[in-house]
């Protein structure tokens, strides 16, 4: 069965979803349901494993290393390593566009994925500064709701 999309997520992304930030969980729980359903895979960069170290659970009886293994041991959770040729990659990012190293890893990664339709960030910063990308195919912005999604249901 072939994936419908794939999109790469900033670790911040990953943060939210597994700190269930209200209201980025709503987007991002819907996001996993696709997942979920094989029709979206999530790609990652190999430094997000160490940048999600930084979570705090809701539940303080909850275990934040169990739910980040939970999060990237997925079949739908691909993780993109950081080698030689995301490096090279995100060294012209930091050129081009001012990027800092550990976000441009993480672009240049989704880059160098086949398949990668967009790279999903709640930075700001990073995605003023990646806005040129999109005309190379990688379009950087928030997560959101997709016109073939059901409306966003506030009351849930």
């Amino acid at each position: 069965m072939p994936i419908a999309e794939r999109v790469a997520w900033d670790s911040d992304v990953v943060i939210a979803l597994l700190a269930q930030e209200p209201p980025r969980y709503r987007v991002l729980k819907h996001a996993v349901g696709r997942a979920e359903a094989h029709e979206l895979e999530i790609v990652v960069s190999a430094l997000c494993l160490c940048e999600v170290g930084v979570l705090h659970t809701p539940d303080p009886q909850d275990d934040a290393e169990r739910m980040i293994l939970g999060f990237f041991e997925q079949p739908w959770t691909i993780v993109r390593q950081v080698d030689s040729f995301v490096g090279a990659r995100a060294r012209e990012l930091i050129r081009q566009h001012g990027l800092k190293g550990a976000d441009a890893a993480h672009v240049a990664a989704a880059m160098l994925t086949p398949g990668v339709s967009e790279f999903w960030t709640y930075d700001k910063d990073l995605r003023s500064k990646c806005s040129a990308l999109a005309a190379q195919g990688l379009p950087v912005c928030e997560p959101r709701w997709r016109d073939d999604q059901p409306a966003l249901d506030l009351d849930e």
